[in-house]
């Protein structure tokens, strides 16, 4: 295997001070990592740790780098250190710590001592139908939408005077620029890089009106419907994973003022939208109590795929079985790469909502 197709990866720990930074960072160097440092950051230190690997660049490789990541959180919890930031990039990046940094620890040639975990098959996807809605189709009428302070709201590239505009564009969905409007409304502005912004929450509320009047193409309604998913799904990614997030949190809420309008369309959907709906149920269970049935016969009628995987965790979440649901969770970190190892030892109803809204968004 070439170098091209292994990678190393690096994690950032917050420590409230130098003694502690420089205990944690002694700690993470007899755990096995190659490179340690720590440093003053903003009022407090980060203690940076570099695995070198390598790792293979596929799920085996990429379970094994988020083994060692949980390993290493949990060193660092016994500090009450919480975990900061963390990457992966090609071994042939060589990374290194930051210079200046006041402690640098050395290892050359080591690497956590941590077994694979073993190589399960991930279940099947199951092509889902995407057609038209059985409902009337009315005009959005963005009722307020000008009544709202925009100029005085942010997003990802500064004032927020430019979204009535593209929402307005949205709102015509036969004009050409409506895909370069949602994109720039969505990746650029409100939710750049998976962050929300104090114009966010307001700007969702108008998605529900534009989900919900039945207009646009089916293609259009399900990415309007996924990027609601996911901006109402930034608060429970920043609550696993111990952030303070009040636009997140703001986004949340106000989509759930709404939610019982987008889980009345659940009889007259098709098969895509009732997926990214069974993810809103999970974000507000206890306003989507009436879908229990119907997810349980969803599930059902996927058992053995993928999606019937979450949404049997779905199901769980609705049911508030805690123990069931950490256990589904566990089951599903068998088979799918990345983050879900992370998520194993805190809140399972939190970390089943963040895992569950970020399967059914990049599926």
């Amino acid at each position: 295997m070439s170098s091209s197709e292994e990678f190393a990866g690096d994690h950032f720990f917050r420590a409230p001070d130098e003694q502690i930074a420089y205990a944690l960072a002694h700690s993470l160097a007899d755990f096995g990592f190659a490179k340690v440092g720590a440093r003053p950051f903003d009022a407090a230190w980060l203690v940076h740790a570099i695995d070198d690997g390598p790792y293979e660049d596929d799920d085996g490789g990429r379970r094994w780098f988020a083994a060692v990541t949980r390993h290493a959180t949990a060193i660092a919890q016994q500090y009450a250190c919480p975990w900061f930031t963390g990457s992966t990039f090609p071994i042939s990046h060589d990374w290194t710590l930051v210079e200046d940094s006041p402690l640098m620890i050395l290892n050359p040639g080591a690497r956590p001592v941590v077994e694979p975990p073993p190589t399960v098959t991930a279940p099947a996807d199951t092509p889902l139908g995407l057609h038209a809605a059985g409902i009337l189709a009315v005009q959005p009428p963005l009722v307020g939408l000008h009544e709202i302070g925009w100029a005085d709201l942010e997003h990802a590239h500064g004032s927020a005077a430019d979204v009535p505009r593209l929402l307005e564009i949205l709102a015509q969905f036969d004009d050409p620029q409506w895909s370069a409007a949602l994109s720039e409304l969505v990746g650029d502005d409100l939710l750049h890089q998976g962050n929300c912004y104090s114009a966010t929450a307001p700007a969702l509320a108008f998605f529900v009106e534009l989900i919900t009047c039945g207009q646009g193409t089916p293609d259009q309604r399900h990415h309007l419907l996924r990027d609601l998913l996911w901006g109402a799904a930034r608060h429970a990614s920043r609550v696993a994973h111990d952030i303070e997030d009040p636009d997140a949190e703001a986004a949340h809420v106000v989509v759930g003022l709404y939610a019982h309008r987008l889980f009345d369309l659940w009889d007259y959907e098709c098969p895509a939208m009732r997926y990214l709906l069974a993810g809103l149920a999970c974000l507000y269970p206890e306003r989507a109590q009436s879908l229990r049935p119907r997810v349980r016969d969803f599930a059902r009628s996927l058992e053995g795929s993928r999606q019937g995987a979450y949404l049997s965790l779905v199901e769980l979440v609705l049911d508030g079985d805690e123990e069931a649901i950490g256990q589904a969770i566990e089951e599903i970190a068998q088979w799918r790469a990345g983050e879900v190892d992370d998520l194993l030892d805190g809140d399972s109803t939190i970390a089943a909502r963040h895992l569950v809204a970020q399967a059914i968004v990049f599926a």
